[in-house]
């Protein structure tokens, strides 16, 4: 049985899953004086993901009179598009999270970033294009969402009702970035990713998404430059009148994606109506 598999065994709880986070930071230190940027990122995974394949490990070794799961139940990528399809669920979810993109990046945060704290941001979106393409828009994306919502958010959703697991597993994802200037964006978006997940059971979907979302960032840094991109104000990329017409296109961008996503992607499956 391969080593993903057995990770998916681990069905962390709540409790759990503060602890994987806790194993994240402690590996993000100790990956820290690391220098190549992608390498530094995959080590950072490394103390989380050893408890997961362990635990997932040990949770099926269970005594005899102990049921376990039925893999197809708790494998992180069982994609269900409904009516949408591939291709049209790709187009409304990437409209969508281009909406609230837009609408967090006209939010007024009152609270200045640190000089230390920008700083840092700037040089880490200021080296090798090519190592943040890899780290931020490949590599992220797919450990990131591995272990919040293929991992995290499936534990928890089998423990809870899936909208309550949905916001935990947000939780620790914002408190992953550890810094409220990422957190809070990180927090909404991770509600978006995490819904669209719960509905699509496709972690590949949610990858997508947070590729999106990281490559623009990458992007709009080589052309408009760090400082404005790590102040993360889209003010300062387009100017005043960005302010005004942006937040009215992009809320009634959003809440049509809503609407499509909602009425289009399959509802809950009957077990999950039973657990919620």
């Amino acid at each position: 049985m391969s080593m993903l598999k057995k990770m998916s065994y681990a069905l962390p709880d709540l409790k759990e899953s503060w602890l994987l986070l806790l194993l994240f930071v402690a590996g993000q230190l100790a990956a820290s004086p690391v220098r190549i940027m992608p390498l530094a990122y995959c080590l950072s995974y490394l103390f989380p993901f050893l408890y997961l394949y362990f635990r997932g490990r040990r949770r099926m070794n269970m005594p005899a009179g102990e049921q376990l799961p039925v893999y197809e139940d708790i494998c992180p990528d069982r994609p269900r598009f409904g009516r949408l399809r591939l291709w049209g669920f790709v187009t409304v979810a990437l409209m969508t999270e281009m909406s609230v993109i837009v609408l967090l990046g006209c939010i007024p945060f009152d609270m200045e970033m640190p000089e230390w704290l920008s700083r840092a941001m700037e040089e880490m979106l200021d080296g090798n294009l090519w190592y943040n393409l890899l780290t931020m828009s490949v590599l992220a994306p797919v450990l990131e969402e591995y272990l919040f919502r293929g991992v995290i958010l499936n534990g928890l959703k089998s423990r809870m009702a899936p909208g309550w697991a949905v916001v935990w597993s947000s939780v620790l994802f914002a408190v992953a970035h550890l810094n409220p200037w990422q957190a809070v964006p990180a927090f909404v978006l991770g509600c978006l990713f995490g819904w669209v997940y719960v509905r699509t059971r496709s972690l590949w979907a949610v990858v997508l998404m947070h590729s999106f979302n990281n490559t623009l960032t990458v992007v709009a840094a080589a052309v408009f430059g760090t400082e404005a991109v790590s102040e993360g104000d889209v003010r300062m990329l387009f100017g005043q009148w960005a302010s005004y017409v942006l937040p009215a296109v992009s809320a009634v961008a959003l809440a049509a994606g809503v609407i499509l996503l909602n009425r289009y992607l399959p509802g809950k499956t009957r077990k999950e109506t039973i657990q919620s």
